[in-house]
């Protein structure tokens, strides 16, 4: 019974949401100049698109989850605290997508957002998990890069929906064998998943819509909030969601690290991202977004293997090993590229 309402779940969340973000392309076309990306120097594309597919995203998977779950939605209140957070973030977000905010005001109202939730949730009915303060500062923070990497890795078409597609897919499958406490884990975990992949028909290349930061914030900061509740009704270790979404994490984390190190104002919006690079190098985001899929699989194999093993560092360590290699490479050949663009300049 369950497999055939998740799978109902997921296939009408897809339906919805690709109806609905259609529909607000539609709108949009009729509207010149709101939720529209127009490409700058720092784009991967040329086009002027909408961006509203976020909106349809969302939207998409709250109705098919009401649908379809509504026993699941009523036993789980913190499914409707999770729905607040998200809605902020996504009228932030939207606020950001029609006039620009401070980056700063942003990133401390995110911060807000996910200590509203953290101590909302903590202070409900499930036994506390946060043994420190310094732990629970841990999480917010973690919570904030999560919701942030997830708009950061918006760059390319089929990318984030992708990456939203088969995560939330792992971790609402893996909870739904956890019943009855991962029931609407799972559940909601699905209905995003599906969601995203409705949106993904619309976004692979050549991409008709874009997410926008009302659509990638919200979804992120659901990533998050999924794999810390996870952890907090025992599901899995809190190492688990990080592995699975362990490609954004890395590429994100990195290239910030790295703007660091090399002076440069981190904040602002660039191309220095692994898959703005490889694009940028000659590929195409089709051939990028193939990789970074393969890539996701093998990480959420290896945290499935790890989570049931009794010495799980031994893979997360290999999954370390296999990120630091490609990136050893992946600097190796960006720099013999450069070289070679010199030396060709010269002549």
């Amino acid at each position: 019974m369950m497999l055939t309402v998740s799978i109902a779940l997921f296939g009408l969340a897809a339906l919805l949401a690709c109806l609905t973000i259609l529909s607000a392309t539609f709108l949009t076309a009729r509207m010149p100049g709101l939720l529209v990306d127009r490409p700058n120097e720092r784009s991967l594309h040329s086009t002027i698109r909408p961006r509203v597919g976020g909106a349809g995203l969302l939207a998409g998977a709250a109705a098919a989850l009401w649908i379809l779950s509504p026993a699941a939605v009523a036993s789980a209140p913190w499914i409707w605290i999770l729905g607040g957070c998200m809605l902020a973030l996504f009228l932030l977000s939207l606020a950001d997508d029609l006039v620009g905010l401070n980056t700063w005001i942003r990133l401390a109202c995110h911060a807000l957002v996910a200590l509203a939730f953290l101590t909302i949730v903590e202070a409900g009915p499930t036994a506390p998990w946060m043994p420190t303060a310094w732990a629970a500062a841990a999480c917010v923070a973690g919570g904030v890069w999560w919701t942030n990497l997830n708009n950061f890795m918006d760059g390319a078409d089929g990318l984030a929906g992708g990456m939203a597609t088969f995560g939330l897919l792992s971790l609402g499958l893996v909870a739904l064998t956890e019943k009855p406490a991962g029931e609407a884990i799972g559940l909601l975990a699905l209905a995003l998943s599906g969601a995203s992949a409705g949106f993904l028909l619309l976004n692979f290349q050549p991409a008709r819509v874009f997410m926008g930061d009302a659509g990638s914030i919200p979804l992120g900061f659901a990533a998050a909030a999924l794999s810390w509740l996870g952890t907090l009704h025992a599901l899995w270790p809190w190492w688990f969601g990080p592995a699975v979404f362990s490609v954004f994490i890395v590429d994100a984390t990195v290239t910030l690290l790295r703007r660091i190190a090399s002076g440069q104002r981190f904040w602002q919006a660039h191309r220095d991202h692994y898959y703005q690079r490889l694009i940028l190098a000659g590929w195409s985001h089709r051939r990028t977004c193939v990789v970074y899929y393969f890539l996701m699989l093998a990480s959420t194999i290896c945290a499935l293997l790890a989570k049931s093993s009794t010495a799980p560092w031994t893979w997360l360590t290999g999954v370390v090993i296999t990120y630091a290699a490609l990136i050893a490479v992946c600097e190796w050949r960006f720099h013999q590229e450069k070289q070679d663009r010199k030396v060709s300049g010269a002549r």
